[in-house]
């Protein structure tokens, strides 16, 4: 898994994350205490609207790890340069997220501001805590973001917590595959990546969801894609669908059409609304799935397609 990949390569000061190699190359599902799995002890449930104890534990054993002790000094020479760094994290932490007044912090010492993010880490609701992980993973001063949700999203895994880390959005998630499907869609980068990382933010926005434009953003990076590989972005959806040498079966290929068809007609979604709005959570949250999967799907029968020319080509 991406995730795991990413946590081997993670060093803390010089030294492996202390993160087992064992840990990292073991399925968290597969590691089931004991007593759990005899039933001396229930089965954790889905954490999506809570944060027990391990789980809130174990993700500040990341953050300390993998974010906060890399802002110490590593030795003599490092002291000036690691303190200007101690010093931009807090006050952006301060001024940006708490949005507490920045003067408190001149006469704090950087313990003295650890020890108050660490009472807040510990007594803020689970909602809270999402929030405070979304802002770190978007900070320059964090030294490796990439290392950081992939250390998080295995400790979010392996507690069972209902949510993951894409591209720092913290996304509602029902299996391992939504995610990594969704990542894989993201990794083509450009515009089907600005669609797709819309689509999330607007999904996961905690304050103001705004499903019906996550949807829209979601087809919308299908339609970047066909643009792109099909080298026609005015050709018909069908056309755009034969340019990529997509040669899916009649009956898959008539459901895409339909499925783009539903957002575009003049009651679709990406247009004026007319009546009641049905765009609902399980209904974006359906479409971010979808259209990322669809997107991985043609890219893997451009790929064939591009592979079966050449070939041919060649003999």
């Amino acid at each position: 898994m991406l995730a795991l990949s990413l946590i081997s390569t993670m060093r803390l000061g010089g030294r492996k994350c202390p993160v087992t190699e064992q840990a990292m190359t073991n399925d968290p599902k597969q590691k089931v205490e004991f007593s759990r799995r005899y039933g001396l002890q229930p089965l954790k449930e889905m954490q999506v609207k809570s944060i027990d104890t391990e789980l809130r534990t174990s993700l500040w054993n990341v953050l300390n790890e993998n974010v906060l002790s890399r802002l110490e000094p590593r030795n003599n020479y490092q002291y000036l340069r690691s303190y200007a760094s101690i010093h931009v994290f807090y006050y952006s932490l301060w001024r940006d997220f708490f949005r507490r007044s920045v003067d408190v912090l001149e006469a704090w010492s950087p313990n003295d501001a650890y020890i108050d993010l660490r009472k807040y880490f510990f007594e803020a609701e689970w909602y809270q805590l999402y929030d405070l992980l979304e802002f770190l993973l978007s900070q320059s001063s964090v030294e490796d973001p990439p290392a950081f949700e992939a250390a998080l999203n295995f400790v979010l895994e392996r507690e069972y917590a209902g949510y993951r880390f894409i591209s720092g959005i913290a996304t509602r998630m029902t299996s391992e595959q939504e995610t990594e499907t969704i990542k894989a869609a993201l990794a083509l980068e450009g515009p089907v990546a600005v669609h797709l990382t819309a689509a999330l933010k607007l999904l996961s926005d905690r304050e103001k969801p705004y499903y019906r434009n996550s949807i829209k953003e979601s087809i919308s990076a299908v339609e970047a894609f066909l643009n792109d590989a099909s080298g026609e972005p005015k050709a018909k959806f069908h056309t755009k669908m034969a340019k990529v040498g997509a040669n899916l079966p009649p009956a898959f290929q008539r459901a895409a059409e339909m499925l783009y068809g539903w957002t575009s007609d003049d009651a679709g979604i990406r247009h004026a609304l007319k009546g009641d709005d049905t765009a609902d959570s399980p209904l974006a949250h359906f479409m971010l799935v979808t259209c990322s999967a669809y997107i991985n799907l043609l890219k893997a029968k451009r790929a064939e397609h591009a592979k079966g020319t050449k070939q041919r080509t060649a003999d």
